[in-house]
């Protein structure tokens, strides 16, 4: 009954990335409550309280803790893992050379990345009053780090914020020898000593009872914070008992613990007769006001934001600095202004007019739109891998009116019908690498046994015949009977504006209308989008994921329980893999460990509750001014949240 395609569609643009896009309205500090004179009034409510311990657990007292058995846990500071990376390298180029060379290959790639991405040899080479012009591609909806959901928040928060723990490219974890002095570990409990020279934006001390406080905060079930949530949940309590002393507790021995404490901090002076006032975070005066116009806790504070256009954000002294004496290392760069600009030809005009220090470019701009003389005057080009992923998801738990990919026959029948050679090749260039299921193929936790699915439209046509779907009218379009019912194959994809889902789409479109399905595309502001795939109101949607520091924060895509209270929005549920994330975080033995992660890989790709298209690379664009871009698995900016290896070198040095 194939209806073979006529026509065939080539796209340039990347899948958007899955991200809450919304305005929102910030003003510059200044005078009033907490140094900002048009802060509303302070709800005079009371101080927030919290549940006590539950029955029959209460914490320990410190003279208890002394008697448990501790190790200690290792320090550093973004700075030094920046020197560890580099330490004893010497760069294969002159900067001349590597600012002059193509980049037309990995080899040449490595060769820029390894003169260019060096930290600076010594304070004299870097310029302290730079700015750097940075991009987001979205507008911020808040800036209270617990409500934060898009990568544009992150970018953001990253840097206004910091943490007692960091980690490395490596995802190997430490203590953050810029905000503990020191870190002891037992299987049931973290103990960290904070510095005694943490403030707040506003002055205020930051301490333990900030952190409590957060915590509590995010575990307050009438505040709707699921990505936040998950994992801090996975804590039994976390306490204060004192200023700087602060134990994070753990319900059991767990090898992923130390991950469940990098949960974001919020002011305790800010929040705390607010929550009481509101305790959905979001309600009041008072707090929209404080979620827009956040205090920093880390090495730069926003001073100014105009709705949809930029943010800027300046070094803060009151982080490296007390009673005049440097206390940490001065961040680089003295100011850093991110222009909002949603649409990716406008960014790199602005780009190659100088306006711009850096962009995530596009493949079609990587191979078609970065040779000329404007882009060459201006910048380079490199590229980094990435662990992140573009699929398309498949809601297996619908609303009533998609019944159509519970059945897993179904959704291998829809990855069967994807052309992914068109797809890599002829809109990504080739330089991608295929979908393999949910784990990068050279991450650690990776099945060998998961390979990329091809097109196969004889396949995808047996395996909906054998889950009943066939064209008993003659209409062309498949139907089945459903508990009585008789249903037309007739789905539709919800689609994210911004990126090349739409293209995306219509490419897959094609090929199910060849084999007897129909499928329309919805396009979604990203707030709509990002909405009704919270509440599971669609059918089918295109997204892109990014990596967590270790597979087990995966876990809020794919656990059944997940669907209520994580990100499991197709509704996926597998038993096997439900039991598998849990052995997993109790896995102390690295290759057991493996092994079970390795198994979770193969089930996911075997199930396909998701369409895996692609893993991506990232492509960066920066000005010839820029050093120190240093990839991970994450981006090219920095090791950690909170630290920048960015650096921009006076002239002439």
């Amino acid at each position: 009954m194939r209806k073979r395609k006529e026509t065939s569609f080539c796209f340039t643009t990347l899948i958007g990335s899955f991200a809450l896009l919304a305005a929102g309205f910030l003003a510059p500090a200044s005078g009033g409550y907490a140094g900002r004179a048009d802060a509303p009034p302070k709800p005079d409510k009371g101080e927030y309280k919290w549940e006590s311990p539950k029955k029959g657990w209460t914490p320990p007292t410190r003279k208890e803790l002394e008697g448990w058995k501790w190790a200690d846990g290792p320090i550093v500071t973004g700075h030094e893992l920046g020197a560890k990376r580099f330490a004893g390298k010497k760069p294969p180029l002159t900067v001349d050379q590597a600012l002059e060379l193509k980049n037309d290959s990995r080899a040449a790639n490595e060769r820029i990345l390894a003169t260019l991405g060096m930290p600076p040899a010594s304070a004299e080479q870097v310029d302290w009053d730079a700015t750097f012009n940075r991009i987001s591609p979205g507008a911020p909806s808040t800036l209270n780090p617990l409500l934060q959901s898009s990568m544009y928040e992150m970018d953001i928060l990253d840097l206004l914020s910091s943490n007692p723990f960091l980690f490395d490219w490596d995802f190997k974890a430490y203590g953050n020898g810029e905000f503990i002095v020191s870190w002891r570990r037992n299987p049931m409990a973290e103990m960290v000593l904070l510095r005694d020279d943490l403030y707040w934006e506003d002055g205020t001390p930051l301490t333990a009872y900030d952190i409590e406080f957060s915590y509590h905060a995010i575990m307050d079930d009438r505040i709707s914070i699921p990505s936040v949530r998950s994992g801090t949940d996975e804590l039994k309590w976390v306490k204060a008992y004192d200023a700087q002393t602060l134990v994070f507790f753990h319900k059991e021995p767990l090898v992923t613990n130390v991950w469940n404490c990098l949960f974001p901090i919020i002011p305790k002076h800010i929040y705390s007769s607010g929550l009481t006032a509101d305790p959905t975070m979001r309600a009041s005066e008072w707090n929209v006001y404080w979620n827009l116009h956040p205090l920093s806790s880390g090495p730069y504070a926003l001073t100014k934001h105009e709705t949809k256009q930029y943010l800027i954000l300046e070094r803060r002294e009151n982080w490296y600095v007390k009673d005049g004496k440097q206390t940490r290392a001065k961040p680089y760069i003295k100011r850093l202004r991110f222009r909002i600009i949603e649409d990716t030809n406008s960014a790199l005009l602005a780009f190659k007019k100088g306006d711009l220090d850096e962009m995530r470019l596009l493949t079609r701009q990587w191979v078609k739109e970065t040779d000329d003389a404007k882009f060459k005057a201006h910048g380079i080009k490199v590229n980094g891998v990435n662990w992140g992923y573009s699929y398309i998801g498949w809601n297996q738990r619908p609303i009533p009116d998609a019944p159509f990919f519970k059945d897993r026959r179904v959704r291998l029948a829809m990855t069967y019908a994807m052309n992914y050679e068109e797809l890599l090749q002829e809109i990504y260039f080739g330089l991608y690498d295929p979908g393999a299921g949910n784990f990068h193929p050279t991450s650690w936790m990776a099945s060998p046994n998961v390979k990329p699915f091809e097109q196969d439209l004889d396949k995808a046509e047996e395996l909906l015949e054998e889950a009943g779907w066939a064209d008993s009218d003659n209409d062309g379009i498949r139907d089945k009977t459903i508990d009585g019912k008789k249903w037309s194959f007739h789905f539709t994809m919800s689609v994210p504006q911004g990126g090349t889902g739409d293209r995306v789409a219509i490419l897959l479109k094609e090929d199910l209308e060849s084999i007897g399905i129909k499928m329309e595309i919805k396009m979604l502001e990203w707030a709509t989008y990002q909405q009704q795939t919270y509440e599971h109101r669609f059918q089918a949607s295109t997204a892109a994921w990014g990596t967590g520091v270790d597979p087990d924060t995966s876990k809020n895509l794919w656990q059944t329980k997940m669907y209520d209270q994580g990100r499991n929005y197709v509704g996926y549920s597998n038993p096997e893999v439900d039991e598998l994330f849990e052995k997993g975080a109790r896995e102390f033995d690295f290759e057991k460990r493996r092994k079970i992660y390795q198994r979770i890989h193969e089930l996911i790709a075997q199930d396909q509750p998701y369409t895996f298209l692609l893993f991506r690379r990232d492509f960066w664009a920066f000005s010839k001014r820029v050093r120190g871009f240093a990839f991970s698995p994450r981006n090219p900016f920095g090791y950690s949240p909170g630290f920048s290896a960015l650096w921009i070198p006076k002239t002439g040095s």
